[in-house]
Formats: structure tokens, sequence, C-alpha cells
């Protein structure tokens, strides 16, 4: 969610028994299955979502990501996971914050290097046992 599709990324998700559902809120190109007004509520097997991964939106946030995170709260269960990176120079210092408004608790930074931060949340409001493990390896 809120990634351009990426073969990548999405080989190492399968390794470990999950399958990306990419969203978009504008598209990329004329055709653009990745792009809707709102994300999917269920993945394309019908089950809930099991996380989230998002990257801080670029352009300036403000209400964008206060729209990307309120759509990223909706489409998952209570207590699931969500990850977000984005980088200090668009203003993803804010992404704590903007989490707790739009309802995720646990906010906890994973990794900030080389102006770029990485956060951890979960959708429900217990108690934060530490950031939340990612399932695979974050590439040096």
């Amino acid at each position: 969610m809120g990634f351009d599709p990426d073969e990548s990324l999405d080989a190492a998700l399968l390794q470990h028994g999950l399958r990306a559902t990419h969203w978009r809120r504008f598209a990329s190109a004329a055709v653009d299955a990745s792009a809707a007004a709102w994300p999917p509520s269920a993945s394309a097997d019908g089950k809930p979502f099991a996380a989230c991964a998002v990257r801080w939106p670029w352009y300036a946030a403000g209400d964008a990501a206060s729209m990307l995170l309120d759509a990223a709260a909706a489409s998952l269960p209570d207590g699931a996971p969500l990850w977000l990176c984005g980088n200090a120079d668009e203003g993803a210092a804010g992404a704590p914050a903007a989490l707790a408004s739009a309802g995720f608790s646990a906010v906890e930074p994973i990794e900030q290097r080389g102006g770029a931060s990485l956060y951890s949340a979960r959708t429900n409001p217990s108690p934060s046992p530490g950031p939340i493990p990612i399932p695979i390896p974050i590439p040096n």
C-alpha cells in the first residue's frame, strides 16, 4: 500500500508466505490497476489483510498523510501491524503524531539512517511490547 509495485519486494514477501496488494490514491499511468480512491477491504483471496507497509507521502504530507493512514487503519483488523517508511526532507518526522491521530498505537521508531525513517505501529490500543519485527531483512 502506498508503494509502486516492486518485484523484489513482492518476491521477498512471497518467500515468507505474504502476498502484496498494491494501492495508490493517484494513477501513475493511463492504465493503473493499483490506483483507486480507497484501498480494497480485503486481499484478492477475500481474507483480511495481515499487515500494511506504507511510504510517507512525498508531496508535503498533511491531508495526504492523514488520508493514507486512515485508509490503512480502515483496511486492517485490530492488532495488525503497520510499517511506515519515509524521508526526513519530506516531513516523515511527523509520522508518529499522524499515526496516533489515525488510531494507531504502539508507535515505535525501528530505524533512522541517512535521512530515512522506519516506524512500526499497531491498529489497537494494546501496550507496546517494543518494535514490531519485520519478517524480511532490511538491506544496507
